[in-house]
């Protein structure tokens, strides 16, 4: 998907409408088959890391998960260089407040291209606060584009 003439409420409305859907879409799909009525992994409920990795196998999606209590500028760059999707020059972030806390969405994109769904790698970033410069990186737009 070409973002290069999209302004940042046209980019937010692309990620919010086609990737934001995946990753929840995985993440509900996962805690059905983990958690439902069999409820087999009822041990991990308290673990979202170690869930979120299990979850990884029944959404068929490649994402990961991270937990921090406090979220910089500094630690959402580590943690999209750690899982940097292959052939990817820069990162779309989409921050969120659900349920007290705040959530940071990645996906991976080349030039301003969304890489296709095979190819990318989506990042869930749960944090209890942000810094001064996250709110500072997100304070015109609940969209970003990292380089």
């Amino acid at each position: 998907m070409d973002l290069k003439q999209m302004n940042l409420d046209e980019l937010k409305k692309v990620f919010v409408e086609t990737v934001l859907p995946k990753i929840k879409e995985g993440w509900e799909t996962a805690k059905e088959k983990l958690f439902g009525e069999n409820g087999i992994l009822d041990e991990i409920k308290n673990n979202p890391k170690e869930f979120f990795d299990a979850a990884k196998l029944a959404a068929k999606l490649d994402f990961s998960f991270e937990e921090v209590e406090m979220l910089t500028v500094e630690k959402i760059v580590e943690i999209s260089k750690q899982h940097m999707a292959a052939n990817s020059n820069e990162v779309v972030a989409y921050k969120t407040l659900e349920k007290d806390t705040f959530k940071v969405y990645l996906s991976y994109a080349t030039d301003r291209e969304l890489l296709p769904e095979e190819e990318n790698h989506y990042v869930v970033i749960e944090a209890d606060g942000l810094s001064k410069d996250v709110k500072e990186l997100f304070s015109e737009s609940d969209v970003v584009i990292l380089k």
